[in-house]
């Protein structure tokens, strides 16, 4: 016959369908009742997939073996079950990890501290010893300036009046004038010798001798033995606070770098410093809900379906592994951990390989992430039976 009209039903089988899409010599055409192109799509799949003939008991006894080949130690369920079990485990164990590494860090930042509270308690006990010690020497030191101060000012006046007396005086008291004078003027020579060497600074007038004789003592204090030593204590106080913070960043380093890998910290330090892990856990926390949500995704799906999607990711974890090795030996998420636009580029590239090694031409369709990919058997061979036999005429019921 030059041409071929066949009613797509529910009775119908692969072979039915065969028979009626190869009758016409010219054109063939399959009539569907559906809502849209897919679901025509679709029931045609459907309708090639079923086969009711009877193949004998061999083909039965295969048939039976297949449905429940997922039972077995190496079947599909079993793949899905470790699947879902390891989603669990693996989220559970780097959130207890992160946990333990935030236990341990806390721990070693509340010692430091409390040697920091100890060491700066030293400090303040230095620096109050030896403001004590500058407080008593200047005490002790500043009537003796006074007395060497008006000492001196007292020198000055003598040699002032006597200079006086000395030009106003007569012819026969010139002699005695003259030897007051030198008297005067060699007693104040000694008493200006004597403070300034005693205290660096001459005073100018008995007006601010109290304020002269206060600074010369702190001046001369800081040569009193009980002052120096004072200060060396202040010193040695201040150089351990300096040692010991040196030490604790050593401390932190070495244990970062045993908690997350020594090339990582190595390679950045600065960065793993301020890696907080109580942050980290709750990213992780957030990641195992997800994969709760993996996993119950993955039990609601056939085993078969759900077998693919394992592949899958699989496969695209494998993928992103270089990328987690380049980051050196950290946790899982540690500062930013496998990207989610990563896992995406590389699940999309992993759908090819997988779909294509398959015997039974499964096609993955893309979706928006790896976790929501949709598995549809036997699209590829739908399509080319549509091209080989004819045409799909598609009507929506009214």
């Amino acid at each position: 016959m030059p041409a071929s009209h066949t009613v797509l039903t529910e009775q119908m089988g692969g072979a039915t369908v065969y028979v009626g899409m190869t009758r016409g010599r010219n054109e063939n055409t399959l009539h569907v009742v559906a809502e849209s192109m897919a679901d025509a799509r679709a029931q045609f799949i459907e309708a090639i997939e079923r086969d009711r003939a009877d193949r004998g008991l061999a083909d039965a006894t295969e048939r039976a073996a297949e449905a429940v080949r997922g039972l077995v130690a190496d079947g599909p369920v079993k793949l899905v079950n470790d699947e879902v079990v390891r989603l669990l485990r693996d989220a559970e164990r780097t959130a207890e990890k992160w946990e333990q590494i935030a236990e341990r860090l806390d721990q070693q930042q509340a010692n430091h501290q409390a040697e920091d509270e100890q060491s700066a308690e030293m400090i303040r006990a230095a620096e109050t010893h030896t403001a004590q010690a500058r407080a008593e020497v200047v005490a002790e030191l500043v009537p003796q300036a006074v007395e060497d101060g008006e000492t001196y000012l007292t020198a000055v006046t003598a040699e002032s009046t006597t200079s006086e007396r000395l030009a106003t005086s007569g012819r026969f008291g010139r002699r005695r004038a003259r030897q007051e004078y030198q008297a005067a003027t060699e007693r104040t020579h000694t008493a200006r010798e004597q403070v300034r060497d005693a205290w660096g600074v001459l005073p100018r007038h008995g007006d601010g001798l109290t304020e002269w004789a206060t600074t010369a003592a702190e001046r001369r204090a800081e040569n009193d033995p009980r002052v120096i030593d004072a200060d060396r204590r202040l010193a040695d106080a201040q150089s351990g606070r300096a040692a010991l913070k040196d030490q604790h960043n050593r401390e932190r380093l070495t244990l970062l770098a045993r908690e997350l890998g020594v090339e990582r910290v190595r390679r950045d330090p600065i960065r793993a410093r301020f890696i907080r892990p109580d942050r980290e856990a709750r990213n992780v926390h957030a990641q195992a809900a997800v994969a709760r949500r993996d996993a119950e995704e993955l039990r609601a799906l056939p085993p078969e379906q759900a077998a693919v999607l394992v592949e899958v990711k699989r496969a695209a974890a494998e993928q992103v592994r270089p990328l987690r090795g380049s980051q050196g030996d950290a946790p899982p998420n540690a500062s930013g951990g496998w990207r989610f636009q990563r896992r995406c580029r590389a699940a999309s590239s992993a759908r090819s390989n997988v779909s294509g090694s398959r015997t039974d031409r499964r096609v993955v369709k893309p979706c928006a992430c790896p976790s929501r990919l949709a598995v549809s058997r036997s699209e590829r061979a739908a399509s080319s039976t549509v091209t080989r036999f004819g045409r799909i005429s598609a009507s929506s019921p009214e």
